[in-house]
């Protein structure tokens, strides 16, 4: 199988630097007790049974490593912050190995691994402006608030702040459902007073590092 190599851009879970993605037909049923296991591989076909026995032979000889797994119907993803742990899960489970993410050099792995929490790291700014991505909580923000957001953002210019326009929509009503509703600013000061108009409003803030600042420090 063909691996696809990406950078890691930002910790996952806020913990890991590394990601080996599989492809396992009947993934999901891997962490399924034994008899359950066993009765949902029965029913499918010998080979596929077969592979994925032999699979999660191979996953149990390295569960007692530093490693979070994943399962996400016939993808299993592990994660892990060890170079050489990366190195021998792709040695190990290249039968299924589809993808895997790593940082681009051994500055940037430092940085995420000791700075990476909610950072972002990137060639250039979104846009080519925004060096924050701020993102609203929706349990909290009813329709007032975020009228009277909107209504206040667009006193502002687009290269100090943008919302995306399903997140607008959301702000205003007129978009149903919208995941992670979330605003782009371009400076600290802009962000605090964001913060400061909303509060609670603001669940988590995301912050753009470019790769040149890590990699000339």
């Amino acid at each position: 199988m063909k691996i696809k190599r990406s950078k890691t851009k930002k910790l996952f879970f806020n913990k890991w630097i590394y990601k080996v993605h599989c492809h396992i037909i009947g993934g999901w049923h891997i962490n399924l007790p034994p008899q359950r296991f066993l009765s949902w591989a029965n029913k499918m076909t010998v080979s596929n049974t077969q592979e994925l026995i032999v699979f999660k032979s191979k996953l149990n000889t390295v569960k007692h490593l530093d490693i979070q797994l994943r399962i996400e119907y016939n993808y299993v993803s592990i994660f892990c912050k060890d170079k050489s742990i990366f190195e021998n899960l792709i040695v190990i489970f290249k039968d299924w190995v589809c993808g895997v993410w790593e940082p681009g050099n051994e500055k940037e792995a430092d940085f995420l691994t000791n700075s990476g929490k909610r950072k972002c790291v990137c060639k250039k700014y979104p846009r080519g402006l925004y060096r924050y991505k701020a993102y609203f909580n929706k349990k909290v923000m009813d329709l007032d608030r975020r009228t009277s957001f909107y209504e206040w953002f667009l006193k502002y210019d687009t290269t100090i702040m943008t919302i995306p326009n399903k997140t607008q929509g959301w702000l205003l009503d007129t978009e149903y459902y919208v995941e992670a509703p979330f605003i782009y600013v371009s400076n600290q000061k802009m962000l605090s007073m964001v913060c400061m108009r909303l509060g609670n409003g603001i669940k988590i803030i995301d912050e753009f590092i470019l790769e040149s600042d890590i990699n000339t420090a």
